[in-house]
């Protein structure tokens, strides 16, 4: 079964804060026919809100691959991850934080990923290096160079909030 494409909204109040909202278009629909409908949406809901928005961003769903995980750790925990920080060659940022990250790559007696570990080093290096054909960019699209801080975070719940 195809996944419906997502467009999200982001909204930014007069306090700063941001929050998302969500529309699901049918899977088949095309980027060209996704983007202007996300363009209208955006002016239409402009007219019926207070606060800015800030970005639109329209995500396709794919199949998982094989071989991943069937249910989650009993211990696993949203709230509970780690925040990765790259940067490109002019010191822009992107941050990445994973959650349910596992408590066994936290150094012991820290807050720091294990960057010893080889699963570590292999999310680290898609992101800075790639996979051959494809890397990863800062928000400015910019190459990302370094992996130049990790460590582990916890967030509130969002209970509800569904992506």
């Amino acid at each position: 079964m195809a996944l419906p494409i997502k467009v999200q909204y982001t909204i930014r109040d007069g306090k700063g804060l941001t929050s998302r909202t969500l529309v699901h278009l049918p899977s088949a629909t095309t980027l060209a026919n996704a983007t202007t409908y996300a363009g209208a949406f955006a002016s239409a809901m402009d007219d019926v809100i207070g606060g800015k928005i800030e970005s639109i961003d329209i995500c396709i769903g794919i199949a998982l691959p094989g071989g991943l995980k069937a249910d989650p750790g009993a211990d696993s925990d949203v709230e509970e991850g780690a925040v990765f920080v790259y940067e490109d060659a002019v010191g822009r940022i992107f941050r990445q934080r994973l959650p349910t990250f596992l408590e066994s790559l936290i150094e012991a007696g820290t807050r720091q990923v294990d960057n010893s570990d080889v699963n570590v080093q292999a999310v680290t290096d898609l992101i800075v290096t790639g996979n051959g054909t494809q890397g990863a960019t800062t928000l400015a699209d910019t190459d990302i160079t370094a992996l130049v801080g990790d460590k582990e975070s916890f967030t509130k719940n969002h209970k509800g909030r569904r992506l």
